[in-house]
């Protein structure tokens, strides 16, 4: 094949197949084009091709000159069309992942720590780690609950997928609806998902049922659990999860603790525990 119809072939091969990439939560289908974040040539009519205007190529042909600094160009709340990883949210309610606390996702007592140059050792774990966006998420999306990646210390661990019920599934625009608390039941695979770089917890049982009749009488808004049996909450079969305590991105509050009445973390305990 000549070296011009080649290129031509691989440019529509690379940005006409964004329809068929994988599925997953979001980046997916119609949504999943290539162009958004990267760029084959880095420049169109001598003009950057990276949406923060700056002429150097950046690595993997992103639009942005990290991956933290592309996934935060949609992701912080600027575009309508998704989730909001930036405090604060301006959902209903709360996601389930919570929000970083700072825009820039820098080390912090209160979230995961982004793009820190030196790895870290997560509480609980071995394997030190420099996360980013894409430690956790798949960007060209896969099967798991949010895209999240089966493996993300890519250790060669067994995968574990999170398995939800959703009433609202994303469709690439709806994020305002798919993070309504209520909208996610949670039915298995996320503390397992957690101890993959956290380990199992020593402090605080989890996969465990909470107390049925304080749980059914709480008033607050109620904290994430995992329903494995039946898709009422509360009901009997719920159990405590990593995040009944936790946002998985980050909180206000040290070690990204949730506080049911938005002040102590006392509303949270005592969601499962007398007073």
């Amino acid at each position: 094949m000549p070296r011009f119809h080649l290129l031509i072939f691989l440019a529509a091969v690379t940005f006409g197949s964004a329809s068929i990439a994988a599925g997953g939560d979001w980046h997916y289908g119609a949504s999943m084009v290539c162009s958004d974040c990267h760029t084959q040539h880095n420049s169109a009519n001598g003009q950057p091709m990276r949406t923060d205007n700056d002429p150097t190529p950046a690595p993997m042909l992103l639009r942005r000159g990290t991956t933290l600094e592309l996934c935060l160009s949609c992701h912080d709340g600027s575009h309508p069309d998704a989730p909001d990883v930036v405090a604060p949210i301006g959902y209903v309610g709360e996601s389930a992942a919570g929000a970083f606390p700072n825009s820039g996702g820098m080390p912090t007592p209160n979230a995961h720590h982004l793009d820190n140059p030196t790895p870290e050792v997560p509480p609980g774990g071995t394997v030190p780690m420099v996360l980013t966006c894409t430690t956790c998420h798949d960007p060209h999306g896969n099967d798991n609950y949010r895209n999240l990646r089966p493996d993300p210390t890519k250790t060669g661990l067994t995968p574990i997928n999170i398995t939800t019920v959703q009433t609202n599934r994303a469709n690439g625009s709806n994020p305002a609806q798919v993070y309504v608390p209520g909208n996610v039941i949670y039915k298995s695979g996320v503390s397992k998902w957690c101890g993959q770089c956290h380990g199992a917890p020593t402090h605080h049982s989890i996969d465990k049922a909470v107390d049925y009749t304080i749980w059914a009488a709480v008033t607050l808004p109620r904290v994430p659990v995992l329903s494995p049996s039946d898709n009422a909450i509360p009901s009997a079969d719920d159990q405590v999860i990593c995040v009944s305590c936790h946002k998985a991105h980050g909180s206000d509050n040290n070690a990204s603790l949730i506080y049911a009445d938005g002040v102590s973390i006392d509303s949270t305990c005592q969601e499962c525990h007398n007073q």
